[in-house]
């Protein structure tokens, strides 16, 4: 089974994380949402046809995880956000988690990454799912 979660990590504690599977005959996406203050989280999952989902999958099989490494360089703050993208296949898992990302043309494998991540939350919004 192939695995891509998307966690967005604010500096108080907020936190947002899409996990997305693709299994034999059909995908699923949840979406978990966890607040402030230790408020519970919320979540919600939804299944689609396998079909439906290959131009995400394929979006984060494309990355080169050793590129956005390199274009990460030392930044790092006390305030702001974290995006961390793990992929799972079987029991191997790769992840990198960036402070502050943003789109960046000097930056191209850290941009893919970004529009992957988009992809994963706006798909979930879909209201035919």
């Amino acid at each position: 089974m192939f695995t891509v979660i998307v966690e967005k990590a604010a500096s108080f504690n907020s936190k947002e994380i899409f996990t997305l599977e693709r299994g034999d005959k059909s995908a699923s996406v949840t979406h978990e949402a966890v607040a402030d203050f230790g408020e519970k989280a919320k979540t919600a999952t939804k299944k689609f046809p396998l079909t439906d989902s290959k131009k995400i999958f394929d979006a984060f099989a494309a990355l080169d995880f050793s590129k956005i490494f390199k274009e990460s360089g030392e930044l790092i703050g006390c305030d702001g956000w974290t995006l961390r993208c793990t992929l799972r296949n079987g029991t191997n898992e790769l992840a990198v988690e960036l402070w502050c990302p943003c789109e960046d043309v000097s930056k191209p494998e850290t941009t893919k990454l970004i529009k992957a991540c988009e992809l994963v939350g706006a798909f979930f919004q879909k209201e035919n799912l």
